[in-house]
């Protein structure tokens, strides 16, 4: 992940993404932001109960994001934006 794009979604956090289901495993999904060279992880615990393809769409709450060890964490995101009311672009 480039580095100035990390820096770039750690000002981002709680916004609410679209991305695609790039990866399964059983500890989660990796998504990829659309728009963006970067995946997250959507943890096992969000989505055990769910079933998936690659290249489905979803929407997605970026949670955290660790610039050193280039990793995102996302969860699921509901209805209608973040509770700031915003959206990706």
């Amino acid at each position: 992940m480039e580095l100035m794009t990390l820096m770039h979604l750690s000002r981002r956090l709680g916004e609410v993404m679209e991305g695609t289901v790039v990866a399964t495993h059983g500890f989660g999904w990796f998504v990829r932001l659309s728009g963006l060279p970067v995946d997250g992880l959507l943890p096992a615990r969000y989505v055990h109960h769910r079933r998936t393809v690659i290249g489905a769409g979803v929407r997605v709450v970026l949670e955290s994001v660790d610039v050193l060890e280039g990793r995102l964490s996302l969860s699921p995101a509901g209805d209608g934006g973040d509770a700031k009311g915003r959206t990706s672009r």
